[in-house]
C-alpha cells in the first residue's frame, strides 16, 4: 500500500513538471523579455532527471511536446523542444552522476554552439528561405538606415556634417554586413559560454533547494585564466592578422574573435578578482559590491583596468600567492 501511494506521488509529481515545462516552451515563444524563462525552461526535466529516472524523463519530454505542438507553431515546437531535451538531458546525466560543474559548463558551451551554427546555416534557411549572407545583408541595412535618420535628426539641430561624421562613421562601420559577419562568431562563443554557467548555477541551486544531492558550483570569485590561455590568445590573433594582411579568409574574423573573447574572459577574470578582494579583505556585502561593479563598469578607463587586472593576474595569480602567503603565517 506505501508502495503504491508512493508511485501515485511520482506521477503527480511528474504531471506537474510536464504541464510546467509545457508552460514555459509556451512563454518562451509569446513572452516579450523572455531571457528568464530561457533560463528555467530546462529546470523541471532536470529534476525530473536527477530525482527520478530516464523513463520518467522521456515521459515528461513526450508530453510537453505533444502539448507544444498543439499551443504553439510546429516550426518553433520543434525547435524549443531540440534545444530543451539536449540541456535537459546533458545537465541532468552530469549532475545526478556528479560530473565537475567545469566539464558540464563546456560540454554545454559546445552544444549551444553548434546548435547556433545549425541554426544560422540551415534553419533560417528552412524557415525564412534566406541565406546566411542574406539575412545579415538585411541587418545591416535595418541599422544603416536607422543610422541615417539619426543623422537627419542631428543635421536638422544644427551640427555640422564633419561632427555628425565623427559620431555617426564608426557606427555606420561597425554595423556593415562585413563587421557583423566577423562579430557574429565571438558572439555566439560568449553567449553560449554565460548562458551554460548561468543555466548550470540555476540549475544547481534549484535542485539544492529541493533537497537533492548536487556537485558544487564553480565559485566566480575562483575564476582565473591560466598564462597558457593568454598565449594562445595571443597567436591566434597574430594568426589573424597574418592572414588578413595576405587577405586570406577568414583572417579578419579569426583576430576579431579572439580579441574579443579574450578581451571578455580578462574582463571576467579581472572582475572575480575584484570581488575577492573586496570579499575577503574587506568584507562589503554582495548588494553594495554588486553596485561597485556596475557603476566602475559603465567607465571604459575602469572596464579596461579590469582586463588588465585579469591579465595581469594569469601570470602572478594573486589568490593563489595570498593562500601562500597565510600558510607561511
Amino acid at each position: 500500500m506505501q508502495e503504491k501511494n508512493l508511485n501515485i506521488k511520482n506521477f503527480m509529481q511528474v504531471g506537474i513538471c510536464a504541464v510546467a515545462l509545457a508552460i514555459f516552451i509556451y512563454l518562451s515563444t509569446y513572452v516579450p523579455l523572455n531571457l528568464l524563462i530561457n533560463f528555467i525552461l530546462p529546470l523541471p526535466a532536470v529534476y525530473v532527471y536527477v530525482k527520478y529516472d530516464l523513463k520518467y524523463f522521456c515521459a515528461i519530454l513526450l508530453a510537453a511536446f505533444i502539448v507544444s505542438i498543439v499551443s504553439i507553431d510546429m516550426a518553433s515546437a520543434v525547435s524549443i523542444f531540440i534545444m530543451v531535451a539536449i540541456i535537459s538531458t546533458i545537465l541532468g546525466y552530469c549532475i545526478k552522476n556528479k560530473i565537475k560543474t567545469g566539464i558540464t559548463i563546456a560540454i554545454i558551451t559546445g552544444i549551444c554552439i553548434v546548435f547556433a551554427i545549425v541554426y544560422f546555416t540551415i534553419l533560417i534557411k528552412v524557415f525564412t528561405g534566406m541565406d546566411y549572407s542574406t539575412l545579415l545583408g538585411n541587418v545591416s541595412k535595418m541599422f544603416q538606415g536607422t543610422i541615417n535618420d539619426v543623422k537627419n535628426i542631428y543635421l536638422n539641430n544644427g551640427m555640422t556634417q564633419s561632427q555628425i561624421n565623427t559620431i555617426i562613421d564608426p557606427l555606420s562601420e561597425a554595423f556593415s554586413k562585413e563587421s557583423l559577419k566577423s562579430l557574429i562568431p565571438s558572439l555566439v562563443i560568449i553567449n553560449s559560454v554565460l548562458y551554460s554557467y548561468i543555466e548550470c548555477a540555476i540549475a544547481i541551486y534549484f535542485l539544492k533547494r529541493m533537497k537533492l544531492e548536487v556537485p558544487s558550483m564553480i565559485q566566480f570569485t575562483k575564476i582565473h585564466m591560466h598564462n597558457l590561455g593568454v598565449a594562445f590568445g595571443i597567436i591566434g590573433i597574430c594568426i589573424g592578422i597574418i592572414m588578413d594582411s595576405f587577405n586570406i579568409w577568414p583572417g579578419g574574423m579569426i583576430y576579431t574573435t579572439v580579441m574579443i573573447i579574450g578581451e571578455g574572459a580578462l574582463l571576467i577574470c579581472g572582475i572575480s578578482l575584484v570581488v575577492n578582494i573586496l570579499k575577503d579583505k574587506f568584507h562589503i556585502n554582495s548588494a553594495l559590491m554588486f553596485l561597485i561593479i556596475i557603476i566602475t563598469l559603465i567607465f571604459p578607463a575602469t572596464a579596461y583596468g579590469y582586463v588588465f587586472l585579469g591579465l595581469l593576474d594569469a601570470f602572478v595569480d594573486f589568490r593563489k600567492a595570498a593562500t601562500k602567503g597565510i600558510n607561511k603565517k
